[in-house]
């Protein structure tokens, strides 16, 4: 899903949140949903209505992102594989928090992320 508005930006989302909070009582997708955004406004909101649900800080630099996902009480944090390193992955777990990389575009990447021993790892293929 995509998070994109021009309108009213807190109706919109509470709206957004309200619907994945629906999904998320469905059956088959319980527990299964992962939300993953730029917007802090967005992760403190789900997160404050939708505890169980985790919630993903998408940022582009490693040390920012450890230390904000942290205040804002993400789960964890998304991370292109290029952007991070062994230590900072360490770091980000040393805070209580999941890594989430991608970027991944073959076989020599996802080597080289998994190496870093991320929580989990997004791929194109």
């Amino acid at each position: 899903m995509k998070l994109n508005t021009k309108g009213d930006w807190w109706s919109y989302l509470h709206a957004f949140t309200e619907a994945i909070i629906r999904l998320d009582s469905l059956p088959p997708l319980h527990g299964r949903i992962l939300v993953e955004c730029r917007t802090s406004d967005f992760l403190r909101l789900m997160h404050a209505q939708a505890p169980t649900i985790p919630v993903y800080l998408y940022a582009d630099d490693a040390d920012l992102a450890i230390s904000e996902a942290v205040e804002l009480g993400c789960a964890g944090v998304t991370l292109h594989t290029d952007h991070a390193d062994e230590e900072q992955v360490a770091a980000a777990r040393a805070k209580g928090l999941s890594i989430t990389l991608f970027g991944i575009t073959g076989d020599r990447t996802l080597r080289r992320a998994v190496a870093k021993r991320p929580d989990r790892v997004q791929v194109d293929q």
